[in-house]
């Protein structure tokens, strides 16, 4: 038995060691050989651990077409976000188009709370790459899962920044097309405090540009997070991106998705032909009413209805958000900042406080 077992780990060691000449076992393959997690024509390069002027550090994220590292500019030594094309994706002409269209798209936004774009570039065996900044701290995706749902005031507080994104987005002509928790990053900074960053430009759409690049030629987005029109295969505009913003807020409230779906075409027929419950029958936080209709109006499958821009939405939401705040200041629960305190009363010989006798 002993002798069995020694074989099999050699039979895999083996195998871990031919791996980089096996494109389709990079996801199991051993983390030390950087090779598999690369395209096959960057090897070279892999070997050692530099991608252009990019030394890698380490992974920290993985994709369905790509791998990012955290890496260190050899000139500058800036540490960045390197997103490399990686896989059977390097070679197949759609998925490299929509990568190089995110480092576009991307590049076009100067915005504080979208990612920054840093660089771009393509190795002379064809092999093309972006530079990000390098975020540290937690998507909301993860926060979620690990704090729970949110409080109506942080929600509001939260997503108020990312609505002012992702409409200087429209108002430059880009859809993002894929709004939901796990691409919205709450930014740690060192001396404290979070900044969203809005991530993930790789399936967004110019609303001038009429190419269509679309996944397997199908409906582009995350299905749970995806408005109606888009499972009918209409064309991306702003209202996309609203209804995003309703999906997520429903979630970050709930920890449930509006809409299920045992299979792909139950969850399409509900998100275009039902309705969703109110967040605040599923909530552990009291939602209150007017949270509800923000939250409704921005899922509603009917068009007319449904918010027509980020910037309507953003107003109602403020609304929400300054009522919540109303209440707090009226049940003394938190002062703002800079409201002074009273000076408590002293009695003075004349038997008047000292306030009234000043």
């Amino acid at each position: 038995r002993l002798r069995s077992t020694r074989e099999k780990l050699r039979s895999t060691r083996e195998k871990e060691r031919r791996g980089a000449s096996v494109g389709t076992g990079a996801r199991n393959a051993s983390p030390r050989d950087v090779r598999v997690l690369l395209p096959l024509d960057m090897l070279s390069n892999a070997q050692e651990r530099v991608i252009g002027k990019y030394r890698v550090v380490r992974e920290i994220g993985r994709g369905g077409v790509g791998v990012v590292y955290e890496a260190e500019n050899t000139w500058t030594h800036r540490r960045v976000a390197l997103k490399v094309l990686s896989g059977s994706a390097a070679a197949d002409v759609p998925s490299r188009e929509r990568f190089l269209r995110e480092a576009r798209t991307a590049g076009r936004l100067v915005h504080p709370n979208v990612v920054a774009m840093i660089d771009a570039d393509m190795e002379k065996d064809g092999s093309i790459y972006i530079v990000q900044e390098l975020l540290v701290g937690e998507d909301l995706d993860t926060k979620l899962e690990r704090e729970g749902p949110f409080t109506p005031r942080d929600i509001a507080a939260i997503l108020l920044p990312v609505m002012d994104a992702l409409a200087s987005a429209h108002a430059a002509g880009i859809v993002h097309r894929d709004v939901k928790p796990s691409n919205l990053f709450l930014k740690r900074h060192p001396k404290g405090g979070d900044q969203l960053k809005v991530l993930d430009f790789g399936i967004a759409r110019r609303l001038d540009d009429e190419t269509r690049l679309t996944l397997d030629g199908d409906a582009v987005g995350t299905p749970h997070f995806m408005a109606p029109e888009t499972f009918l295969g209409a064309e991306a505009d702003p209202q996309v991106d609203v209804y995003g913003l309703g999906a997520t807020l429903y979630f970050l409230l709930t920890a449930r998705r509006p809409y299920e779906g045992r299979s792909g075409p139950a969850l399409a027929a509900a998100v275009t032909h039902g309705g969703a419950a109110p967040p605040s029958g599923f909530a552990p936080h009291e939602v209150p009413a007017a949270l509800d209709a923000v939250v409704l109006r921005a899922l509603h499958r009917d068009r007319a209805v449904r918010y027509a821009s980020v910037a309507a939405l953003d107003e109602d939401l403020a609304g929400v958000q300054s009522t919540l705040l109303d209440q707090l200041l009226d049940e003394g629960i938190f002062e703002l900042p800079g409201t002074p305190t009273p000076r408590p009363e002293t009695p003075t010989r004349t038997g008047r406080t000292r306030r009234d006798a000043t």
